[in-house]
Parts: C-alpha cells; structure tokens; sequence
C-alpha cells in the first residue's frame, strides 16, 4: 500500500462525529484531543488565500501555525491513522477518473464553492453543501463532485454568522426528496460508517422510489455548481472557495447521458493549491471558471 501524504493546507470542514465512528471501526487509538480547537494547518499556502464572509484565512493561519498546541496535533494524526486504515495513497481519486462506489471512500483535490443549501420545496430544512465552483461539462470522463455536511463541522473562521443565517440556495424543483435523504444518510452513517446505505429509508412516503433517479441527482448538481448569471444579486448562492482537498464517503453515484455526479458527505476538506504536475495542471483547466 502506497504511503499516504497529506498535502499541506488549511481545514474548511472536519466530522468529529465521523472521525470518532472511524477510530472505534477502525481501531484506531483515540488521542486525547478537543473537537472545539481548530485544527493544525501547513505551510505553503499563504499566497492567494480567500476571504470567506469578509474573513481572511491568512491571519489564522499564521496564528495556528506559529502554535499548533497538543490538541491540534494529536487530532491531525489521527486523522491521518484514519485514513491511512482507509486505504491511504490507495483509495480511489475521482479526480484521476477512478470508480467510486455507494458506500466507497475517495480522494479528491477540486475547486469548490460551499454555503447552506435548502430543500426547495421545505426551505426550513437547510444543509452544508460543497459543490464543483464551476459544472462538469458533457464528454468528460471526469465525474462532478457534491457533498452534503453539517455546518457544525466547519472550521473557523468559515463557521461565521454571515454563513449560519444565511437563507441558502435552492436545491432544485424536483430534489426536495433526494437532498433531505443524503443529509439523514450523512447522520447515519456519521454515527455507524458501516451502515447499509441502501436500507437508509426516505423520509417522506412515496419518496423512496425516486431517490434513484441519476437525472434528479443532475439536476440538483447543476443547480448548486452553476453561477446562474440571470438571477438577481439577491438570490443565495454557494460561496466560492477555491482548490479543495479532501476525503469522502459516497452515497450515490448517478450517472446520465451528459454527466456523472458523485454524492457523499466528506471526512474532511482543507484548502490547498494543486501541486505543479501535468496531471492536476489538466484537471485545473476543466475546474477553473472561465
């Protein structure tokens, strides 16, 4: 098994709920560590930080680092000891065109735009989404990437209140049932990662038969990666973010004529550059917005 490198970076999301069911099935040694503290960050990555919110990454960053603290890096390795039981340099990267599977971990390093996400139908029922910045188009071989989470689990300074009352974007007309269900799947198998997926039911009766339906998953998908440039400035969107890193667990891999789309829910996501290959130079051209 290929050795497991972690990339440096700075943490947008993390499950501690996840991370603790992970050790447990794992047997990985649970650290003396507090999901309250932020996590360790690395270096390399303080040109073109974002701002998220009016917040600059830059200033935490710098301040982590120059102190990480026990609690920071006992909590990065075990998040790495996790991973590594999960297969390490080995799992499958959607980036590189790997298959990926209901139930599958993954790697992935795109760029992503996050925000809250509502059910289009029921906008009291919100999400954490982290969508493509820009939609896969037709012909790729390249799957498009949504993952569902809890804002509770972002990092600061991402976790502000500009983001928490936010209304959120509309999840698509036709969705309301599939976005609710990959948020009671995330809290499922956050608590038992070995749950069976396919017997997580639907919420709402009537609903569990179009769960499965690759062209909602489209849609849905293009709704929250596509910038809609028609809608008024006052219409929710995701906030952008830029060259994400990370790994996930999928629940529903939906495949069409026109695209593939992978949905899950991460272990966690930092933000880091790409490294210079020719491999991820290719890849960026297809993920940066025009």
């Amino acid at each position: 098994m290929r050795k497991w490198r972690k990339t440096p970076g700075h943490f947008v999301y993390w499950s501690p709920t996840k991370l603790l069911s992970l050790s447990a099935q794992l047997g990985v040694r649970t650290g003396a560590w507090n999901p309250e503290v932020a996590l360790d960050a690395g270096a390399g990555i303080d040109a073109g930080l974002p701002q998220v919110g009016g917040v600059s990454v830059r200033g935490e960053v710098r301040a982590v680092r120059s102190d990480p603290g026990k609690n920071q890096k006992a909590l990065v390795r075990q998040l790495d000891q996790v991973v590594e039981r999960l297969g390490g340099g080995e799992l499958p990267d959607i980036d590189r065109g790997d298959e990926i599977v209901d139930g599958g971990w993954f790697r992935f390093h795109r760029r992503l735009r996050f925000g809250v996400g509502h059910a289009d139908a029921m906008p009291e029922f919100k999400a954490l989404i982290l969508a493509d910045e820009s939609p896969m188009g037709e012909g790729l071989t390249v799957p498009g990437l949504l993952l569902n989470g809890s804002v509770a689990h972002l990092a600061e300074p991402y976790a502000n209140e500009e983001l928490r009352n936010s209304p959120g974007s509309r999840s698509g007309s036709s969705s309301d049932y599939l976005f609710i269900w990959l948020d009671d799947a995330r809290r499922a198998l956050e608590e038992d990662p070995e749950a069976d997926i396919g017997k997580i039911p639907a919420r709402y009766l009537g609903s569990q038969l179009r769960l499965r339906d690759p062209r909602t998953a489209a849609e849905m998908y293009r709704v929250f990666a596509e910038e809609r440039p028609k809608d008024p400035p006052s219409f929710p969107r995701l906030l952008a973010v830029g060259p994400c890193e990370g790994v996930a667990q999928a629940f529903f891999v939906a495949t069409t004529e026109e695209v593939t789309v992978v949905m899950g829910s991460p272990l966690y996501v930092r933000l880091c550059a790409f490294p210079p290959t020719p491999r991820r130079m290719g890849l960026r051209r297809f993920l940066s917005p025009t």
